[in-house]
């Protein structure tokens, strides 16, 4: 039970710190980005500069938790992976909703709903495969797997902006 509710102040607490970073961050970037490299045009893929920090926060909160969990650390570690997970997941989602909101301007509605279906149909397809996943190569390299993917993604958002 300590657990459950440690986690769930942990994401409490990614969920405020997220909210204060964003209201600090997720519209002076974009608009620096837009003066200093733009020239003072606007282009969508700014937005994308918001997403560098938590884009390399999640590989390393995912390898945090992997580990804490493969090797029994204090339960302290899993929270601090908890934390950078949730920071990171909070910071990006609206982040990339709102980059492909402004590349369909005439669509909002509609791309919004599919890019929250996508993310509701991801979020609920891995628990089918999860435990499978965990017996074939064990929770830390699962959880060690995601940070690759995500590291991956990041490099991938960085070639392309």
């Amino acid at each position: 039970m300590l657990l459950f509710n440690l986690v769930t102040f942990t994401i409490w607490v990614a969920l405020f710190a997220a909210q204060v970073s964003a209201t600090l961050f997720n519209d002076r970037l974009p608009l620096w980005a837009s003066r200093r490299i733009g020239r003072n045009k606007w282009r969508p893929e700014y937005r994308l500069y918001s997403m560098f920090l938590p884009a390399m926060i999640s590989p390393i909160g995912l390898g945090i938790f992997g580990a804490g969990l493969q090797y029994h650390l204090h339960y302290m570690v899993l929270a601090l992976g908890t934390f950078m997970v949730n920071f990171s997941a909070l910071l990006c989602v609206p982040v990339c909703i709102n980059y492909v909101v402004e590349c369909f301007v005439g669509h909002p509605v509609e791309v919004s709903v599919v890019m929250n279906v996508y993310r509701l149909a991801l979020g609920l397809s891995i628990p089918f495969f999860f435990e499978q996943w965990v017996e074939a190569v064990g929770v830390g390299w699962v959880f060690g797997m995601a940070a690759f993917f995500s590291l991956f993604a990041m490099i991938l958002m960085f070639v392309l902006s």
